[in-house]
């Protein structure tokens, strides 16, 4: 149980000002086959309307009555030095006077250990939206399909501390298509 949705931003995480009026399920449910093998289904149900979109609702409904609706199925391998996983998440926003807006997301990511202290990964995440009512007696997409990739190399200095160098790039299917370049250095100190 948390007081916000899966969806929420950071600045809804505190207790202190969102209460838990209308709070959030979610559960996983993990098997383990076999050592290599790990399986997963993941659920969670909440409302995801801030307070202040009270007064917007329409009249005689309010913020637990529109809900945010999470599936999620993930999967892990491990053999020697490569690592498999996957994930993928249907999600369904039930919206006021438009019905439901939903979206599917997955990544599917491989790490290899070329030394048992250098790495490297590769990353495919995808998030594709499905249609709402656009208001003139069709349908259109509710936001932009997105996919992004992401390349990353490691190593490990010691049991505590690891650097990583991360190119991402990603693109959007709106016209004009947009599309964005990252680069990054990471330092983590585990304690």
């Amino acid at each position: 149980m948390k007081n916000t949705s899966l969806s929420s931003r950071p600045e809804s995480w505190s207790a202190m000002d969102t209460g838990f009026g209308h709070p959030t399920f979610g559960g996983r449910l993990g098997l383990r086959p076999s050592p290599p093998w790990t399986l997963g289904l993941s659920t969670s149900v909440g409302p995801y309307f801030r307070p202040e979109a009270l007064p917007t609702l329409p009249p005689g409904h309010g913020l637990g009555d529109y809900r945010q609706i999470v599936v999620g199925q993930d999967i892990r391998f491990e053999w020697h030095h490569v690592q498999l996983w996957a994930e993928a998440y249907e999600s369904r926003f039930e919206v006021p006077t438009v019905g439901n807006a939903d979206v599917f997301g997955y990544y599917l990511e491989a790490k290899y250990k070329f030394t048992a202290r250098c790495f490297g990964a590769l990353r495919w995440n995808q998030q594709l939206f499905g249609t709402v009512p656009d208001g003139q007696g069709g349908r259109g997409a509710w936001d932009r399909d997105l996919w992004r990739t992401d390349v990353a190399l490691g190593f490990r200095a010691t049991a505590h501390t690891q650097f990583k160098l991360q190119y991402s790039f990603l693109q959007e299917s709106s016209a004009p298509r947009r599309s964005g370049n990252v680069v990054a250095v990471q330092y983590t100190l585990r304690f």
